[in-house]
């Protein structure tokens, strides 16, 4: 397994890259359901919209990676995953 990041994109694709960059999630589809408690066309919405995930969302999103966060995995994994918990945290989204 690798670590995959863009720093360039939005935070919630570049959570998207780097969770299917590193083998924890397959598709978009599984992303937008397990990770953003969302609908499989979820991130379709958001890019024909030109949105972003509301704060509620990120809250849900935050606390998914939070729980990956504590699974056995690479330790640079789990520092990557931390880093995108900050950023979400530098959001003011609540918990």
């Amino acid at each position: 397994m690798h670590l995959y990041e863009l720093s360039s994109e939005q935070l919630h694709k570049r959570v998207f890259e780097f969770l299917r960059g590193n083998g924890l999630i397959r598709t978009r589809a599984e992303f937008c359901q397990r990770f953003l408690g969302k609908s499989r066309g979820y991130l379709a919405t958001l890019e024909c919209l030109g949105s972003q995930p509301s704060r509620r969302t990120f809250g849900i999103l935050r606390s998914r990676l939070t729980e990956q966060a504590e699974r056995p995995l690479r330790k640079e994994t789990q520092a990557a995953i931390r880093d995108f918990i900050r950023e979400i945290d530098e959001l003011n989204v609540p918990s």
